[in-house]
């Protein structure tokens, strides 16, 4: 019997490996026969760049997946503080009069 991780890791393995077989066949029915039958450069340019889009997404998220996986996940923090001091000219302030 396998570990549930391990089941997980097998499950997500293969819905990667089926979205990378789907985004290859997507490819070779519909953008190659779509840019073979346009009629303008432009469509032909349109329909590349649309493939490419869907090529690197998938990339990233398998990129993502190698990551996740590796448990080499970092987190990055950025802390910016804004102070903003308003003062009237020639006037003390409130706490400084009250003294």
């Amino acid at each position: 019997m396998k570990k549930p991780t391990a089941n997980i890791a097998d499950q997500t393995e293969a819905q990667l490996q089926a979205l990378i077989a789907e985004c290859q066949e997507m490819i070779h029915t519909l953008v190659v026969p779509a840019v073979a039958a346009a009629g303008s450069d432009a469509w032909r340019v349109q329909y590349l760049r649309s493939a490419m889009e869907i090529v690197q997404t998938g990339a990233k998220v398998g990129d993502s997946i190698a990551r996740l996986r590796s448990g080499g996940t970092v987190e990055h923090r950025q802390r910016i503080t804004v102070e903003r001091v308003n003062t009237a000219s020639g006037r003390q302030g409130e706490g400084d009069a009250q003294k």
